[in-house]
């Protein structure tokens, strides 16, 4: 009886531990299934699309860049591009082979690719051109395939590469324009599913119930650049350099009634569309990036400076000791022809050293320095390129009696070309400050257009101030160092600047710059332009080397304008 009874205990006992088993099982699946189906829902969904589907990046298209006048400067187009999967390719020797004799490659670094484990995918090499896709696409060979990718091309090659830049292989912007507004011109890459099989995804097929975002395409930009200008500016450095035998050169064309820069332009230069085959040399915007002592140019700002405080008039007399003047203890200064007593305009006029150190002394370090950070010495103007110099202008505090008698000269002042031209805009125009511009509107895709605001102005030089100086340069090209730049087409005014450079801490007697800063029509100014050139060999004189070619710009630049307003009508 007991051990029917304990059987029975017994059984039932198993029974329950069974069917509390099967209720605890049950609850367990019950809570898997939901953690699977709504916990876990969204990631093992991505799981299986991905088993089964591949995810396709389609990059947003990238903005254009056009001149003023909408000439295209930049502009993306569609190139093919080949990649293997290696496991697809049987005959390694031969892939490669025929891939390097067509591609132009490396046949080692080609069978290197091949032969990557575990990879599917690896470029071979981007943007071919139509003949490589063709030869390449005829063999037909397992494991070769192409990719449509959008590449980046620049229609007027070496023109205003400095300007434009260029973009790299995935088309990040690396230099210029294309660097500084990347983010603006590249816009946003959308995405879709395709479905793919064990090989390739099979492009064409997609999942239309699947997410997908569709891509944000990039603003387009117009600049302020006049690409005819450009071109008469580029040519004439193009001669100059070849010439003169130059080391470098700058050229700088500005409107003077909107300070929009309508060239800006630097040598040596290089081609964006191959610009893996240009040095950092050829690829360094020497009119924004580099500073000079750039000589007798600063020599106007001075007596500018001094006319605006009335320390002097134009016909105040300033005595230039007939060529040599011990003018501080220990620094004896020099002019070329032996000067007795010249007026203020003569000083300018003839370009006489000793007579505007005097007058900056007269004037004094804290007036001068004042006046030069008011016209954009020394710092950034802000303009959107990248690397841009401050320059060198040392605090009026830090002047010592050296300063003061080299500064009005050109000497112990550091300053970018562009800077230099943008000092003269100010006596061009009316006195005032503003830092030129190079971009004129923003697209965006939606078609709307943003345009940069408007910098205030600063009043700078008195407005008769201002046509006093138009008037006194206008005399330095039709009496003094400039009068290679005097021409009948057009009234032009400017200063020539001939600059030592300084090598091994030393003024050097054989390393020169050569400068000449011209503005036209003299009393009606509309461009303000500078010719820089870095060591011409043989005649290194701004008023020799720099002013004709000033002159040549100011000419075809004003002959083209006119042009295009008659065409407009």
């Amino acid at each position: 009886m007991n051990s029917s009874l304990e059987y029975s205990t017994m059984i039932h006992r198993k029974a329950t531990y069974a069917l509390f088993c099967v209720i605890l099982g049950f609850i367990g699946l019950i809570i898997r299934l939901f953690w699977i189906q709504v916990v876990e829902h969204s990631s093992l969904q991505e799981a299986a699309i991905q088993q089964h589907w591949t995810k396709k990046k389609i990059p947003g298209q990238r903005g254009m860049i056009y001149d003023r006048y909408g000439k295209i400067l930049a502009m993306s187009v569609l190139s093919m591009s080949c990649y293997i999967d290696p496991k697809q390719i049987s005959d390694s020797e031969t892939t490669a082979t025929k891939l390097a004799e067509s591609l132009g490659l490396d046949k080692a670094n080609v069978l290197k690719k091949i032969n990557i484990p575990n990879r599917r995918f690896v470029w071979i090499k981007r943007f071919l051109e139509p003949d490589e896709f063709a030869k390449v696409q005829a063999f037909k060979l397992p494991g070769i395939f192409f990719q449509k990718e959008p590449k980046r091309v620049y229609p007027q090659g070496k023109l205003a590469a400095h300007v434009v830049g260029f973009v790299g292989t995935d088309q990040q912007g690396l230099e210029g324009i294309e660097a500084s507004f990347d983010p603006e011109l590249s816009g946003r890459e959308g995405f879709q599913w395709v479905l793919k099989d064990g090989r390739k995804a099979r492009w064409s097929i997609r999942a239309p119930y699947i997410p997908e975002e569709q891509p944000q395409h990039g603003a387009s930009l117009y600049l302020s650049l006049d690409i005819a200008i450009q071109e008469i500016v580029e040519n004439e450095l193009n001669q100059g350099m070849q010439q003169y035998e130059a080391k470098g050169a700058a050229g700088i064309v500005l409107e003077v009634a909107t300070g929009d820069i309508l060239a800006l332009a630097s040598r040596p230069t290089y081609n964006p569309n191959d610009f893996g085959l240009a040095t950092a040399s050829e690829r360094r915007n020497r009119a924004i990036a580099d500073a000079y002592e750039l000589g007798s140019v600063m020599k106007p700002l001075t007596v500018a400076a001094a006319l605006s405080q009335g320390v002097v008039s134009s016909e105040s007399h300033v005595f230039c000791h007939q060529g040599a003047y011990r003018i501080i203890p220990g620094r004896v200064l020099h002019d070329t022809h032996r000067y007795g007593d010249l007026t203020v305009a003569q000083v300018l006029i003839h370009s006489s050293n000793i007579g505007t150190a005097k007058i900056g002394m007269m004037l004094g370090s804290k007036h001068l320095c004042t006046y030069l950070q008011a016209v954009g010495f020394g710092e950034k103007m802000g303009i959107e390129l990248p690397g841009e110099s401050p320059g060198l202008l040392k605090p009026a505090a830090k002047w010592t009696d050296f300063t003061l008698t080299s500064v009005p000269m050109g000497h112990e002042i550091l300053a970018t070309p562009l800077q230099m031209a943008n000092a003269y805009l100010v006596i061009a125009h009316n006195g005032t400050y503003r830092p030129c511009q190079i971009i004129k509107k923003m697209v965006l895709p939606s078609g709307e257009a943003l345009f940069r605001p408007q910098e205030e102005q600063r009043r700078v030089y008195p407005e008769p101030i201002v046509a006093e100086m138009r008037k006194i340069l206008r005399a330095v090209v039709q009496e003094g160092t400039a009068k290679r730049a005097n021409i009948k087409e057009v009234a032009i005014a400017g200063k020539t600047g001939t600059a030592q450079k300084i090598v091994g801490g030393q003024y050097s007697h054989s390393q020169y710059i050569a400068v000449f800063v011209g503005f036209a029509p003299a009393e009606n100014p509309e461009l303000c332009v500078l010719v820089m050139l870095d060591e011409p060999s043989g005649a290194y004189y701004g008023g020799t080397v720099a002013a004709p070619m000033v002159a040549n710009i100011i000419k075809k630049s004003l002959l083209h304008r006119t042009l295009r307003a008659k065409a407009s009508f």
